[in-house]
């Protein structure tokens, strides 16, 4: 990283201790994370209310659950009192509750869900390592040699699999991924397409934008193959979602985030990817798959009757900018 970086970022900006608003904000000590915890964004935003400098638009990010969940599993009620407390400093910096709900409209919401890991260690993790043993794999502190076949980058129950031998074929990452029974799915991207399969189907998903099936939210696709690899049921032209929600646009979007040859596996509920340093939830929580436990989060909106379009987290800058026009 460079020693000096200009970035763009809005007229109020808190960030741990590295930026904060309120100078007596008392929670910015190391063994506080540097500030990256609730207490510290909750005396952040009551200061602006009591200094009447709340902006048109505020972003407040309370991220202590988040580790409580991979820690304990989903439903640690502890965690969440937790954070409620802290959602309740920021009302009570108004004179009442009634009044934060007259001056402003208030939406609280999960940026994704948690999904309970198994506690056998032996089972609930997939470890790539053993899965790709005879294969050269970089080590995760280290440049990657020429000599190297794959890389991995482990997002807990989801993982990018990336082949840097030229002449090794991508299908054969594919297929020693199909022999694992905890992996839902693997896809990969060739031609123009997006292919999905997994241990369980006799023949693969493949898809594209724009066709002759049409999805809840307006999107148009090209689809053929085994629609039960995402779960999805098709009436007709239309196509819904089960356990995947949105799938085909997320996978897209994931498959051209960025270039290279890689596979993406997805885990089946109750199961995490391991790599060299990964962290691990055993009888705790995980995310990062398409999976429905993973990707939705709950949302209340006090102080306005109106609501996003859709209920996806791709609605939510329009649906803010409607908030405060």
């Amino acid at each position: 990283m460079p020693e000096h970086m200009t970035v763009n970022g809005p007229a109020l900006f808190s960030f741990g201790r590295f930026a904060q608003l309120d100078p007596d904000n008392p929670y910015h000590h190391i063994w506080q994370g540097y500030g990256v915890n609730d207490k510290f964004t909750a005396q952040e935003i009551a200061y602006l209310i009591k200094k009447r400098k709340l902006p048109a638009l505020t972003v407040a990010y309370l991220p202590d659950f988040d580790h409580d969940a991979h820690k304990k599993g989903p439903m640690d009620m502890k965690g969440l009192e937790k954070m409620d407390q802290q959602l309740q400093r920021i009302l009570n910096a108004y004179d009442s509750w009634r009044d934060a709900a007259e001056k402003a409209a208030w939406v609280v919401m999960g940026d994704g869900g948690q999904t309970a890991i198994g506690r056998d260690k032996d089972k609930a993790a997939i470890r790539l390592h053993s899965l790709f043993k005879g294969y050269r794999i970089a080590k995760i502190n280290e440049v990657p040699d020429r000599n190297d076949q794959l890389l991995f980058a482990v997002n807990d129950r989801m993982a990018y699999i990336y082949v840097t031998d030229r002449n090794m074929p991508l299908q054969d990452a594919v297929n020693e991924l199909k022999k694992d029974e905890r992996i839902a799915f693997t896809a990969w991207k060739k031609n123009g397409w997006i292919y999905v399969d997994s241990k369980r189907s006799l023949k693969p998903l493949r898809f594209r934008p724009e066709g002759g099936y049409q999805d809840p939210y307006g999107q148009s696709w090209t689809i053929s193959g085994d629609f039960s690899l995402l779960d999805m049921k098709a009436d007709g032209a239309s196509i819904k979602y089960g356990d995947y929600p949105d799938a085909l646009a997320r996978l897209y979007s994931a498959m051209h985030s960025h270039r290279g040859q890689f596979v993406i596996a997805d885990a089946k509920p109750g199961f995490q990817f391991a790599g060299e340093k990964s962290p691990l939830h055993f009888g705790g929580g995980g995310h990062g798959s398409l999976y429905k436990t993973d990707s939705l989060a709950p949302m209340i909106i006090v102080g306005s009757e109106k609501v996003p379009e859709h209920l996806r987290h791709l609605e939510m800058k329009d649906f803010f900018m409607k908030l405060v026009q």
